[in-house]
């Protein structure tokens, strides 16, 4: 599985300097766009000798979640400065389309086989169940996933 998005966070933070070193702590509220996965299957059948690889899609809505920050930065000169840190982001992303986008049976490209209903699958909060319909996207459940990350940054920074 593969994913992708745009984050964009919003902080407040505190700092207090002391000497050369300005710890902080920060929070604020973290927006995902264009939150996509692609995601790939093998099937093999080993007794009959078939072997199905799909792959595909999904788009989900925007995401909104929290982050805080805690970290420090080191000056080293009026311009140049030195930080490390620790962000965790509290986040999870609603489906919202998917669509088959590869599909083939023993290396045989196999998508034009596939119903509209196989192929595409669209996202609600109160779905009820598929129509039955093979020329229709199928309806499921959005189910949320979470997205949430701690990650530890090490940088330099240039002051303007």
């Amino acid at each position: 599985v593969s994913a992708s998005f745009i984050p964009f966070s919003v902080t407040l933070k505190i700092r207090a300097k002391k000497g050369a070193f300005t710890p902080y702590a920060g929070f604020g509220p973290t927006f995902v766009f264009g939150a996509k996965t692609i995601s790939t299957e093998r099937e093999e059948d080993r007794v009959a000798g078939i072997i199905e690889k799909t792959e595909e899609e999904t788009t989900y809505n925007m995401g909104i979640g929290l982050h805080g920050v805690v970290g420090t930065d080191y000056n080293v000169s009026d311009s140049f400065v030195i930080f490390g840190q620790i962000r965790a982001d509290q986040l999870s992303l609603t489906p919202d389309k998917g669509k088959v986008t590869k599909y083939t049976v023993n290396g045989v490209n196999q998508l034009s086989t596939l119903t509209v209903s196989d192929r595409e699958t669209t996202y609600k909060d109160d779905a009820g169940g598929a129509s039955g319909a093979a020329n229709v996207p199928s309806v499921e459940r959005a189910i949320p996933i979470a997205a949430s990350s701690v990650a530890i940054n090490f940088g330099i920074a240039y002051k303007f």
